[in-house]
């Protein structure tokens, strides 16, 4: 995992920004990661179990439209404009996000991700978008 994701996500709280963990990882992966670092919610394909134990089969497929919608679920939910809205993603499965928010930060990312993204950050800590973020928290006040 890259450095300063506990300090990206407290400066987020601090700031009144609920960080929302939309991800393609199974959905253990995005439980443990949103204890783990606080994360407001988190999203994500989930695991068929029976008796408490994995069966080996998908309860629930989740692709990059479903990340969206999930992101744009909780934004409504918290009262908040889908403009009103920052994401931060890597891949190709953040593209749908990225059309959807005003704010899309390509975070160490794919050519794809680089070209859909209003800003492009490279860097070896997650700290390094806290300026780009701190646009919403202008924006807000």
């Amino acid at each position: 995992m890259v450095s300063g994701i506990t300090e990206t996500v407290a400066w987020c709280w601090q700031n009144g920004l609920a960080p929302v963990l939309a991800t393609l990882a199974w959905s253990p992966v995005g439980s443990y990661l949103t204890d783990r670092f606080g994360f407001h919610a988190f999203s994500g394909p989930r695991l068929e179990t029976t008796d408490g134990r994995f069966t080996g089969r998908v309860a629930r497929h989740f692709d990059e439209y479903d990340k969206r919608d999930f992101a744009l679920t909780q934004a409504q939910e918290l009262g908040l404009a889908p403009r009103s809205c920052g994401a931060v993603g890597d891949s190709r499965s953040d593209l749908p996000l990225f059309a959807s928010v005003e704010l899309s930060v390509a975070f160490n990312a794919s050519a794809g991700a680089r070209e859909a993204a209003t800003v492009t950050v490279d860097d070896d800590d997650l700290r390094g978008v806290l300026p780009v973020l701190s646009r919403l928290v202008t924006a807000v006040r």
